[in-house]
């Protein structure tokens, strides 16, 4: 019997094996960071390099080997570095991403997160076999998630989240919201804790201390948990909008930001957070900063269409998130403000999609707050001017910069979300179709043909994109056909359209003109913008 002189990784994706004198590694495992099986396993550093996130249980669910027999490492491994790549740190940051690399090539990683990972970053594949597969690995990721649904941990709370994600975007609404809700009990029974006394001490055998650390938390697990929190803050605002439910977690908390991506990505087991650490927020931190602002838009549109503000009410509100968006622009950091040097620059150090998701943010929450200034019926005065005006303003901006994203690599936005926003922009540019100046129309049809395209890729990787485009066609179809010539008046089915992403939207009530209206003007418009996209949502039913 020929004796194997290469480690168990390189026979695995067919490397060249050499092993590096003194090192106890060899070549290719050392330049991928992965434990080579030529290596002691003994001693005190070994044992500090593998000790996972959180203390394995008894039962097996941790274990990912037998399942995954008939996927190579190499493929494996081609997944999770999409997932981490066009995934993670977008919609959801819940893992440092070294550590989980590294548990699931050990086997040591739960097997419904990693049969999540999979699911999400096999649609990005550019092996159709394993794009076929991914509803298998979906599925198999319900069952293991589901069987394992009361175990109150850090990673239960992210499987629940993955796969909250997974069903959301194939079309499942009623599922998703079950399993963030489930996400949201763990992290609750966590804030029932830290709510007590700042003088009484948690105990280390609580269930659960998310966000806080236990005593023996390296940086690592300390920052992944505060990620994880800050990930279901961002989920409770944006769930919460999709399905008309209120936000369970409140506006401010204590916890602090998460800190530079890169400082975490840097960490190493055993490593302890100090002020270099600290010193500079990461991305997800401006994020929340938006995340909550977006939550007050929330209010103001579901409390002005309830009938609870004034017109003079909705102007004061309007005017004081306007300055809290203009304040929080202009105090970020010259190094994260939009342009073209800030984008490349990004994307060479591996954060183009986060430093994207970002700013496409921004531009979203702003055009939301701004979509009622676009009610033809407002008295025309200098603020709804300026409010209007605003809205188109980062609605372009919106399209423009989800332009630059397809263009310069490594800044691709691709997660499911995108959609939706995509969708607000383009009923925005609607509006100026409808209603704005001649010379606007030219590049307004080519932004509406670019929100278009991006649709249609992100229909490849995520079914319930048809949904969304679908909830676009509803809102043209109401502008093309109303009598009222005011299409953009912010109501409840407004509000719906806005902000409910996660529910599908009827058509409205409308009396229907066949375009022989008194306004000549508006009718040879309307026309135009039929034209203009009957062609774009054609190519969605085909």
């Amino acid at each position: 019997m020929k004796v194997a002189k290469a480690c168990k990784q390189c026979r695995t994706s067919k490397r060249k094996c050499s092993l590096m004198e003194g090192r106890g590694s060899c070549a290719p495992c050392a330049q991928r960071k992965l434990q080579c099986s030529l290596a002691s396993q003994t001693g005190r550093e070994s044992s500090r390099l593998h000790r996972p996130i959180l203390p394995q249980k008894a039962d097996s669910t941790a274990s990912t080997s037998g399942d995954l027999d008939d996927i190579s490492s190499e493929v494996c491994d081609d997944l999770v570095d999409l997932y981490l790549r066009l995934i993670h740190d977008k919609p959801h940051t819940l893992f440092h991403p070294r550590t989980i690399r590294e548990r699931i090539q050990r086997g040591t990683a739960p097997k419904g997160i990693v049969y999540c990972i999979m699911a999400l970053g096999g649609r990005f594949s550019r092996d159709s076999q394993i794009v076929a597969r991914v509803p298998e690995f979906s599925s198999k990721a319900r069952s293991l998630v589901k069987a394992n649904i009361d175990d109150i941990s850090l990673e239960s709370i992210q499987a629940t989240i993955l796969l909250g994600n997974i069903i959301g975007a194939d079309g499942d609404h009623d599922a998703a919201s079950l399993f963030f809700g489930e996400a949201f009990r763990g992290v609750l029974v966590a804030l029932e804790y830290s709510n007590f006394h700042v003088g009484v001490a948690i105990k280390t055998a609580q269930i659960l201390h998310l966000p806080d650390r236990s005593a023996d938390d390296d940086a690592i697990e300390m920052e992944t948990k505060l990620r994880t929190w800050w990930t279901l803050y961002m989920i409770d605002n944006w769930a919460s909008a999709g399905l008309g439910l209120p936000r369970q977690f409140p506006t401010s908390t204590p916890y602090p930001a998460p800190m530079w991506e890169k400082h975490f990505y840097d960490l190493h087991p055993g490593e302890v957070v100090n002020d270099r650490h600290l010193a500079k927020p990461d991305l997800w931190a401006h994020m929340l900063t938006l995340t909550r602002i977006f939550g007050q838009v929330q209010d103001l549109h579901r409390n002005h269409v309830a009938g609870k503000l004034t017109d003079f009410d909705v102007d004061a509100a309007t005017q004081n998130l306007a300055d809290e968006l203009d304040l929080y622009a202009r105090e970020l950091p010259l190094e994260i403000q939009l342009n073209r040097e800030t984008l490349a620059q990004h994307a060479r150090i591996g954060l183009g999609q986060a430093f994207v998701a970002l700013h496409l943010g921004y531009h979203h929450y702003a055009t939301l707050l701004y979509f009622h200034y676009l009610n033809l019926d407002l008295e025309q005065t200098a603020t709804v001017k300026k409010f209007a005006s605003q809205c188109k303003h980062h609605a372009v901006a919106y399209s423009d910069l989800l332009r630059a994203s397809t263009e310069q690599k490594g800044c691709e936005a691709v997660y499911f979300i995108v959609s939706h926003m995509t969708v607000v922009s383009s009923a925005v540019l609607l509006h100026t179709l409808l209603f704005g100046h001649e010379s606007d129309l030219p590049l307004t049809r080519e932004r509406l043909a670019r929100n278009f395209q991006v649709l249609i890729s992100l229909r490849k990787y995520w079914p319930a994109v048809a949904v969304m485009i679908d909830r676009l066609s509803t809102f043209q179809n109401m502008c093309m056909w109303s009598v009222d010539p005011n299409t953009h008046r912010v109501d409840n089915w407004t509000v719906k359209f806005l902000l409910e992403h996660a529910l599908p939207i009827e058509d409205k009530n409308i009396e229907v003109t066949t375009l022989v209206i008194d306004n000549v003007r508006l009718t040879e418009r309307r026309g135009f913008a039929q034209r203009a996209l009957s062609t774009l949502f054609s190519n969605h039913t085909t």
